[in-house]
Parts: structure tokens; sequence; C-alpha cells
């Protein structure tokens, strides 16, 4: 991961990242793909009642998920650092 930025707005906050694989550290050449359906900033789950219900992880969910399984390094592996675990949000 390089460049991260994040940003606050009246909208939401922002994490802007570039993302390179293990590959393209290596000899320049990426080798990762990720699907243009993929979505990172909410997920449907079930709670305790059996209900759907949907959720926003964190930026750093966020990472490690996509690390782990688009990246397919170990959890255990995964090393999150300098990314903030909550963010403020803009009050107009």
């Amino acid at each position: 991961m390089f460049n991260p930025n994040l940003t606050h707005s009246v909208g939401g906050s922002s994490l802007q990242v570039s993302l390179r694989d293990k590959m393209c550290l290596l000899n320049g050449e990426c080798g990762g793909t990720i699907p243009a359906s993929t979505q990172f900033d909410e997920y449907d789950t079930i709670d305790d009642k059996g209900n759907w219900i949907t959720q926003k992880p964190t930026f750093e969910q966020i990472i490690r998920e996509l690390v782990n399984h688009f990246g397919g390094e170990q959890l255990g592996k995964i090393i999150i650092s300098d990314v903030p675990r909550r963010v403020k949000k803009v009050m107009k």
C-alpha cells in the first residue's frame, strides 16, 4: 500500500490508497485484479435474531480483507499501522 490519503467532508470520509501486489514490487508487473463489482464500504451479515443487517467496516477491516482475500496473504502476516481506527465526520 502506497500513498494513503484520508479526507473528510460533509458527505463522509474517504481513504484513497495506491495498491501493488508482491510481483509488482519485485519486477514492476501487476498481476492482481479487483472486479468492478467489489464493494468495500459495507457488508451484509446476520444478527443474533437471524435478521440481515448492513454494517460499515473500519478502514483497517477493509485493508485487511483486501490484502487477505485479493492478495492471498495470511491474516497473521498482515500488519496495519498508521491508519486511524476512528475518523471524524464533518458536520455542517
